[in-house]
């Protein structure tokens, strides 16, 4: 695979959607039921403890994060990868990082940009 290596392909493999979003997207869903919960953003996707969620809006099933960020989010596979590694503090990437849109995850801030700017 171009891109990411088998053990960063592994490594992102590992982490569930729940998993995902208890870390990244803490207040973007809500409980449907016992370990059952709906997305906020995206209500037609619902999403279980054990991972596996369906997107009823394109039919896509799944059980991984990256799974998710690919098929809902339209996040490339090796900008997938690298973000769930990132997340996890796991694997370093094979080469230089690709561009990833801005998640919920990382933390910006506006203070030092202005700042920043005001120099």
């Amino acid at each position: 695979m171009p891109g990411v290596t088998e053990q960063e392909i592994a490594q992102a493999k590992q982490m569930n959607l729940y998993q995902y979003m208890q870390l990244c997207e803490p207040d973007n869903f809500k409980p449907e039921g016992p370990g059952q919960f709906r997305h906020k953003g995206h209500s037609s996707l619902t999403f279980a403890e054990d991972g596996s969620w369906t997107y009823f809006k394109t039919k896509a099933t799944g059980r991984t994060a990256l799974n998710y960020l690919i098929e809902v989010e339209g996040v490339s596979f090796v900008e997938a990868v690298r973000e769930i590694n990132r997340i996890q503090g796991g694997v370093r990437p094979s080469f230089q990082p690709v561009k990833v849109p801005p998640t919920p995850c990382r933390e910006e801030t506006g203070k030092g940009i202005q700042a920043a700017e005001a120099r």
